[in-house]
C-alpha cells in the first residue's frame, strides 16, 4: 500500500499517531504545488526524503550520477512545461557540484528550484563535516531567492514560497537548504494546503501611459524594426508578434545570443529577415528598433561600436525592469508580461488607418531583399566527410516538423541553425549561459516535460563529456532520448579564439588545451557502457539511413557523428 503525505498523516492519525516527519511535509508541499518529478543524487542527509519516498506514489524520483545531470534535467523539465522543475541536492558539496547549470537557468529566467538536504543543524557552529557559514550564500547571486529553514513546521511554507518566486514573472531559479534534524523531526500537524501560497497571477500589464507612448510613436515611424526575443517562445506569444508585424508592415529580426526557442518563430513567415545585427541595412536605417521581450543586449565579448544604432529610438517590452534602458536609452520602456503587452498593442491600433502604408512596404521589401540566407554548399558524395551543414540538411529533411531540438552543439549550433527550418512553436531549446554540460541532462527533462514529442539532443564531444553521465539515467528510467555527438575533436571554440587572437601559438601551430584526440574518444561504447545503444557515422552517404534509425529506435539512442575539422 503507498500514501501521499497527507494520507499517510491521516492513516496515522488513525493509528494513535500524531504526528508527521518534516520530509513527509517536504514532498505533500511539492505534490500540492503541483510536482510530479523530483530530479535528485541523494547523499546521507537526504535518507528522511528517501524513505518518506518509499511510501509515495504520487511523486517519481529521477536519479542523476552528478549534481550538473539533476540540476540540468530541473531545467530543462521547467523550460519545457513551463512548471517548477525540482532538483534535490546532497548538502554543501552537491551544491558546489549543481551550481553551473544553475547559472545556466539564471540567464534564461527558468523556474528551477535546488533544494538540499543540509548537515543537522546543531553541527553549524561545531565546524561539522560538509558545513559552511551560510549555504544560501553560495546560490544567492545567481537565484531570485535563497533560504535556508530553521523550523520543521516551515518546511511547507518555504516549499511554497519557493515555487511562488520561481514562478512569478520573471521566472528564475530559487535555492532552498533544509538541515536533516528537520527534515526527521514529527510536526503534529498535516501538510498546509498550497491554495493561495504557491502561485501568484504575475503577468502584469505594461501601464497605460508608456503604451499610449509607443502607440505613437510606431504610428510615427515608417521605418520600424521588430526584434523577437526568448520571452516571445516562452510567453507563447510568436503569433501576436506575427500579427503585429504585419499590421506595422515591419520586418522582423532574432535576438542576439539567447535565441532559445525564438528560433522557432515562424521562421517561414515573410517578415523574418535574420538575426539582429547592427550593421544590418534594416537596422542602419530604422528610425524605431521594437525590442520585444529580448536582452538588449547579452555581450559575448566588449562590442567595437554600439550595437544600436544612433538614429534610431528604442521600445523594449519586458517583464524585468533590470532589462530595459540597461545598457542603451530607451524611449518607451514597456514594462510587463509580453503576451499581455502586444495585446494591448494590437488592440489598440485595432481599425485605425497606419500612416505611411506605403513607405512602410517598401522598408519592409528591402529588408527582406537583404542576403540573409547562407549559402548552401553542394551535395556531397557518399564518401565525403561530413559537414555540420550537411547534418542539418539531412536533419531537416528526415525529421518531422514537430521534432524537439535541444541544442548544445557550440560550433555545430550555427549550421544547425541556419539550415534546420524550426516551423513550429517550442521544438527549439538552448541556453545562452555558457556553462557546458547542460544538454544532454535538458533533453531528459524535456522529454518527460513533452511525453508525446520526439526529443533529439545535439551536442558538441567537448560539451557531451561534462554530462556524459546523463545516458544511464535515459536508460535506468526509459527515456526516449536521441542524442547525436557532433565530434569533431576539439574544442573548437577555443581553437577558433586562439585564431583570431592570432598571436604565437598561430605562428607555431601549437594549439594547447584545444584537442580531444590522442586518444581518441569511443563516444558510442562510452553509451553502450551506461546501457545505450549506438553507432558511428563518418560519411556523409551514411548519415540519412543513421538518422532514420535513431529516430525510430523506441528507447535512448547515440549517433556519434564525425565532422570534418
Amino acid at each position: 500500500m503507498t500514501f501521499n503525505a497527507q494520507s499517510r498523516f491521516c492513516w496515522l492519525q488513525r493509528k494513535g499517531v500524531r504526528t508527521i516527519r518534516g520530509a513527509e511535509i517536504f514532498l505533500g508541499a511539492l505534490q500540492k504545488s503541483g510536482v510530479r518529478y523530483l530530479f535528485g543524487l541523494p547523499g546521507s542527509t537526504e535518507a528522511a526524503i528517501l524513505d518518506a519516498l518509499a511510501g509515495n506514489s504520487e511523486l517519481e524520483y529521477i536519479l542523476g550520477l552528478h549534481e550538473n545531470v539533476v540540476v540540468g534535467m530541473a531545467d530543462g523539465y521547467a523550460r519545457a512545461s513551463g512548471q517548477v522543475g525540482v532538483a534535490n541536492l546532497h548538502t554543501s558539496v552537491g551544491t558546489f557540484n549543481g551550481l553551473a547549470n544553475l547559472y545556466n537557468a539564471w540567464r534564461d529566467s527558468s523556474p528551477v528550484m535546488m533544494t538540499v538536504g543540509h548537515k543537522d543543524s546543531r553541527l553549524f557552529t561545531r565546524d561539522g563535516f560538509c558545513v559552511v557559514p551560510s549555504l544560501p550564500e553560495f546560490a544567492r547571486q545567481i537565484t531570485k531567492w535563497s533560504w535556508q529553514t530553521v523550523h520543521p513546521e516551515e518546511i511547507a511554507g518555504d516549499v511554497y514560497r519557493g515555487v511562488k518566486m520561481a514562478t512569478a514573472s520573471p521566472s528564475g531559479p530559487v535555492y532552498l537548504a533544509i538541515p536533516e534534524d528537520l527534515l526527521a523531526a514529527e510536526v503534529d500537524k498535516g501538510v498546509p494546503s498550497a491554495e493561495g501560497l504557491s502561485r501568484v497571477h504575475s503577468a502584469v500589464r505594461p501601464g497605460r501611459s508608456a503604451l499610449a507612448q509607443a502607440v505613437e510613436l510606431l504610428q510615427e515611424a515608417r521605418r520600424v524594426v521588430l526584434v523577437a526575443g526568448s520571452e516571445v517562445a516562452t510567453s507563447s506569444s510568436t503569433e501576436l508578434v506575427a500579427k503585429l508585424a504585419e499590421r506595422l508592415a515591419a520586418p522582423v529580426m532574432l535576438e542576439q545570443r539567447k535565441s532559445n526557442t525564438a528560433l522557432t518563430f515562424l521562421s517561414d513567415h515573410p517578415n523574418v529577415i535574420g538575426r539582429y545585427a547592427v550593421n544590418s541595412p534594416a537596422i542602419q536605417e530604422a528610425d524605431v528598433v521594437f525590442f520585444v521581450g529580448g536582452q538588449v543586449f547579452l555581450d559575448f565579448s566588449y562590442p567595437a561600436q554600439p550595437q544600436v544604432p544612433a538614429g534610431a529610438k528604442l521600445i523594449h517590452l519586458h517583464p524585468s525592469t533590470w532589462q530595459l534602458a540597461k545598457q542603451y536609452p530607451t524611449e518607451v520602456p514597456l514594462v510587463g508580461d509580453v503576451r499581455e503587452g502586444l495585446t494591448d498593442l494590437l488592440e489598440a491600433f485595432e481599425g485605425q488607418k497606419i500612416p505611411g502604408e506605403t513607405e512602410r512596404k517598401r522598408f519592409l521589401v528591402r529588408g527582406q531583399q537583404q542576403p540573409n540566407a547562407p549559402k548552401t554548399k553542394a551535395t556531397p558524395s557518399a564518401a565525403d566527410p561530413i559537414t555540420g551543414e550537411w547534418l542539418a540538411r539531412e536533419m531537416q529533411r528526415i525529421f518531422p516538423p514537430e521534432t524537439i531540438i535541444v541544442d548544445e552543439a557550440i560550433r555545430t549550433s550555427r549550421p544547425l541553425q541556419a539550415h534546420y527550418g524550426f516551423t513550429v512553436p517550442n521544438t527549439y531549446y538552448k541556453t545562452s549561459g555558457g556553462a557546458l554540460g547542460w544538454g544532454m541532462p535538458a533533453a531528459l527533462g524535456v522529454a518527460l516535460a513533452r511525453p508525446k514529442g520526439k526529443v533529439v539532443a545535439v551536442i558538441g564531444d567537448g560539451a557531451s563529456l561534462f554530462t556524459i553521465q546523463s545516458l544511464w539515467t535515459a536508460a535506468h528510467h526509459c527515456i526516449p532520448v536521441l542524442t547525436i555527438i557532433c565530434n569533431n575533436r576539439k574544442y573548437m571554440a577555443v581553437h577558433s579564439a586562439i585564431e583570431t587572437y592570432d598571436g604565437l601559438a598561430v605562428q607555431n601551430e601549437d594549439f594547447i588545451g584545444c584537442t580531444l584526440d590522442s586518444p581518441n574518444i569511443d563516444y558510442v561504447g562510452i553509451a553502450a557502457g551506461f546501457g545505450v545503444p549506438g553507432r558511428r557515422v563518418e560519411q556523409a552517404g551514411n548519415m540519412s539511413t543513421a538518422l532514420q534509425m535513431g529516430l525510430k529506435h523506441p528507447g535512448p539512442y547515440v549517433l556519434e557523428v564525425v565532422l570534418e575539422h
